[in-house]
């Protein structure tokens, strides 16, 4: 039986780069254009799906909250390896559903040495590494694929959506344009093409530094500021974020700090309260360029950049948004929502909690929301310490019914009739 993968295609349902179940044909079956690839429930697609705060439900932007069409299916790369009828590309299948990885790796250097100017070794290795959640990895062999083959909308849109997350926004465009003149019915990427160049025209004259994987742009007259701080609190964060979640720390990770709010609501898809987004990058809003972004909201968009990396896929917001101001110590911020739960005896009940907090935008329904998540967490975390969260963080690793895995984990530990008794304990 061939073995389910995740890679990364960049629709943008799922992170930054848009992870999607496929098939890897077993090395004896021909390619059938027909053969399933995923279940049917998961082919539609829209626009920005992968982000912490969920920017489709806030999509009042010019760029923003534009569905594929009906019957129009992103292309991805499993048809790109099924349809290679070669011996070396039947060894290649048969090694990888059979999980042999070491000894699949030594068969792409023995086919890249024999035939030169074929992709398919270079797709097989970005392919790998972009399983094992490594884009920055996949990116030369990527680049080398986008060189020698002929499906080269495919490999541009996966290039483009991993490199649209980085500095290097000249390429993205440039790789994802190859995509959008292959593609003009898929919408939701014409507009992320948009965005992207709204993008680049703002920040093209930011200064750039890095650490350990990490890149942080920021305006030039604010040069002056400690960005080497900022810098340094970011590598904490995510070593920190990886052991808050349970994780293994992110390889990279792109950093933004634009100059107001409107830089940033021309390059996203959020509400005008937002002060920073995780979509696959940290962009943060400076309030003046005398002003380092907040560190609170630095902290909460780090957790979300860590979980969301761990955890490809949508993840209820309840939860992603609890565990970011749990992790940001946010308890401050959450006292009155608390004492209007515990003055009126009321909350929203547990199985009620969607996977966002769309019908409560602009409500003081939608704060009690956002505010509960973070009671429940720290319920959890009172009841189960890490290992609590560590658990719930694990049930994530399936992207389907998330939402009930989570509020198993929850409820096996908790009696929700005890839950405003907690929430009163939180009050001061």
């Amino acid at each position: 039986m061939s073995r389910i993968i995740l890679f990364i295609i960049v629709a943008g349902m799922v992170l930054a780069y848009g992870y999607r179940l496929e098939q890897i044909a077993p090395a004896n079956q021909p390619f059938s254009p027909a053969q399933p690839l995923e279940p049917e429930e998961h082919q539609q697609q829209t626009e920005n799906e992968a982000s912490p705060l969920q920017p489709t439900e806030f999509a009042a932007a010019g760029y923003c909250g534009a569905k594929i069409p009906p019957g129009f299916r992103r292309p991805t790369l499993g048809p790109i390896l099924n349809k290679d009828a070669s011996p070396m590309g039947r060894t290649a299948r048969r090694l990888y559903n059979d999980g042999e990885s070491e000894t699949l790796l030594d068969h792409l250097t023995r086919w890249q040495e024999s035939k030169a100017t074929s992709p398919y070794p270079s797709i097989w290795r970005a392919l790998l590494h972009l399983e094992n959640q490594m884009p920055a990895s996949a990116l030369p062999y990527l680049s080398e694929a986008m060189n020698l083959t002929e499906d080269k909308p495919v490999i541009a849109l996966i290039l483009g959506n991993i490199l649209s997350h980085t500095s290097e926004l000249p390429r993205a465009i440039e790789a994802l344009s190859i995509y959008a003149a292959a593609y003009p019915q898929d919408r939701p990427q014409q507009q992320k093409l948009a965005r992207l160049k709204t993008q680049y025209e703002i920040q093209a004259r930011y200064k750039q530094s890095d650490y350990r994987g990490v890149e942080l742009l920021y305006p030039p007259e604010s040069s002056h500021l400690e960005w080497a701080d900022i810098l340094d609190q970011i590598d904490t964060k995510l070593d920190e974020a990886a052991e808050f979640t349970g994780t293994i720390r992110r390889q990279t990770l792109t950093v933004i700090a634009f100059e107001g709010k409107a830089e940033l609501l021309a390059s996203t898809c959020v509400p005008s309260w937002t002060g920073g987004v995780y979509d696959g990058s940290i962009k943060l809003v400076m309030h003046n360029p005398e002003q380092l972004p907040n560190a609170v909201t630095l902290a909460h968009e780090t957790l979300h950049a860590q979980l969301s990396f761990s955890s490809p896929g949508e993840i209820p917001a309840w939860f992603s948004e609890g565990m970011a101001q749990a992790f940001a110590k946010e308890e401050t911020r959450a006292q009155s929502s608390w004492r209007k739960m515990v003055e009126h005896q009321t909350y929203i009940p547990f199985t009620s909690l969607g996977d966002s907090f769309l019908e409560f935008e602009g409500s003081d329904d939608a704060r009690l929301a956002y505010h509960q998540g973070l009671a429940m967490v720290l319920w959890l975390y009172n009841t189960a310490g890490p290992e609590g969260l560590h658990e719930a963080v694990r049930a994530l690793e399936l992207p389907k019914d998330r939402q009930k895995r989570l509020l198993e984990i929850f409820l096996t530990e908790n009696d929700s009739g005890d839950f405003l008794e907690f929430v009163a304990t939180l009050i001061h």
